[in-house]
Order: structure tokens, then C-alpha cells, then sequence
């Protein structure tokens, strides 16, 4: 009778590990099934990036990648506007197969929604006049600059900047210039034409004796008109740098800083 109850008793502790292990199961089937949704691939929606914003200007344009320089193009987005991005792109006109440095640009000067990148402002110039050339002097960069011009009560403009230089180290030489543009009806509009802004050059001969100038100009809204847009004041510091020995050999620098001013007034079509 004893053996008989420890049988039964071994029958019964197995009968429950046997219910309760597929019960185990049946809890990490449903742990496991919360899981698989949350693992399954997600498609993520990127919102339209900067680089895409440009692709799609291009393509409007009809330039292909070998039409322009892609190192050279700008994107800026207003401070006061961000629905509304600034492109800028150089698209090649002429080039030298013999020279690898002379280049000529036609100019593209975009304001585009920057949600669609459809363009909805657009300025155009070629190469003939708008001075967008890369030879001794190379064309270095192209920077927007979104400083608040405001020229009018109702027209802000924005400035594109580019910097040209040489690789001269006896003759340094390094411009930088800027071009104003506002919108016009349903164009752009350049109301001040590629205006030296800065400006280094002189000469050295790399060890010690150095005579340089450095012109650096800052341009302020006026409160006076003409034609119905406020004049620019022109603030320009201008450094005289002279470098050479003195009687004991030793490399000497001296600066002299003076400031000069001169307005720009608007005739009605741009400033001069």
C-alpha cells in the first residue's frame, strides 16, 4: 500500500510539470507576439534635406551634375522666413582644357520653398557681366549673407558674397565682394552690384620685409532716402602694414589704421 501511494504520487507531480511547462510556453508564445510588431522594419519619412532642395532646383533648371561646380553652390534658409531657403549656383560657361584653373560662371540666384524646393524667385546673369571668373584670381567660395538689410519699409535684402584670391606668397592678393538682391514682383532683383566689401594685398619677400593693405567694409542702413530706398553708409578701416628689420636684425611690424566713409544712394535701378 506504501509503494502503491509513492507511485501515485510520482504520477501526479508529473502530470503537473507536464500541465504547467506547455503553460510556460503558451506565456513566452504571447510575450513573443507583443514583441514581433514592435520589430518589424519601420519606414521612416525623412523630411526634404537641404542637398534635396538643391536637387530639386537643378533639376527645374535642367543642369545636369557636370553643368556646375558642386563645392561652390550655397544654401541658406531666411532667419525671419524659414518656409523660404536662398540657392545659389555657379553653372560653368567656359572652361580650358589646357588651363584647369580658368573657369567663367553664368550666376543662379534662387529663393525656394523649402518644403517642395519649387523655385519662386529667380535671378539670372551670364558670364559676360556678372564677373564670375576664375583665372589668375581663382573663384574661392560663395557665402549668403542674411544680415537684416532692410532698404525700405517693405523690402529686406540679402547679399551674396564671393571670395576670390591668388596663390601668390610674394604678391598676396585676396577680394571679397558682395552683391544685394531683392524681390521683385515675382523675379529677384540686384540692386547692388558686386561691391568690393574686403580687400588684402601687397607684397613680401616671405622672410620679413612685408608692406600690406587690408580693407575691411561694413555696410549701415541709413535713415536718409533717395529714390526711395534708404542710402548705405560705407564704413571702410583700412590697415597700412609695414613689415622690415630693424638695425638688429630683428622682424619689426607696424600698423597704421585710418577710416574712411562714402554713401551709396539708390538711382532708382541700384546703388552707386
Amino acid at each position: 500500500m506504501k509503494y502503491l501511494f509513492i507511485t501515485l504520487l510520482f504520477i501526479l507531480c508529473a502530470c503537473g510539470s507536464d500541465k504547467k511547462e506547455p503553460q510556460q510556453l503558451l506565456e513566452e508564445g504571447e510575450q513573443l507576439e507583443q514583441i514581433e510588431p514592435i520589430l518589424e522594419p519601420i519606414e521612416l519619412v525623412t523630411p526634404k534635406a537641404e542637398f534635396n532642395l538643391i536637387d530639386e532646383a537643378l533639376e527645374q533648371l535642367g543642369l545636369n551634375k557636370d553643368q556646375y561646380k558642386t563645392e561652390l553652390v550655397a544654401s541658406k534658409p531666411f532667419p525671419n522666413r524659414p518656409e523660404e531657403t536662398i540657392i545659389v549656383i555657379p553653372e560653368i560657361a567656359d572652361t580650358d582644357d589646357d588651363d584647369d584653373t580658368f573657369f567663367t560662371y553664368h550666376s543662379h540666384i534662387l529663393i525656394v520653398d523649402s518644403s517642395t524646393g519649387k523655385i519662386k524667385y529667380r535671378f539670372y546673369e551670364s558670364d559676360q557681366t556678372n564677373q564670375w571668373l576664375s583665372d589668375a584670381l581663382k573663384f574661392a567660395s560663395i557665402k549668403i549673407d542674411t544680415a537684416p538689410y532692410k532698404l525700405s519699409e517693405n523690402k529686406r535684402a540679402f547679399g551674396v558674397r564671393i571670395n576670390f584670391y591668388n596663390s601668390s606668397q610674394p604678391n598676396p592678393y585676396n577680394k571679397e565682394t558682395i552683391s544685394l538682391f531683392v524681390k521683385d514682383g515675382k523675379t529677384l532683383k540686384k540692386v547692388l552690384n558686386h561691391f568690393t566689401i574686403q580687400l588684402f594685398n601687397g607684397e613680401t619677400d616671405t622672410t620679413c620685409y612685408a608692406e600690406f593693405t587690408k580693407q575691411e567694409k561694413v555696410l549701415i542702413i541709413k535713415e536718409e532716402k533717395s529714390n526711395n530706398y534708404f542710402n548705405i553708409l560705407v564704413k571702410n578701416k583700412i590697415s597700412a602694414i609695414f613689415r622690415d628689420e630693424d638695425t638688429n636684425g630683428e622682424c619689426q611690424e607696424n600698423i597704421n589704421i585710418t577710416t574712411e566713409t562714402k554713401t551709396l544712394k539708390f538711382n532708382g535701378q541700384h546703388y552707386e
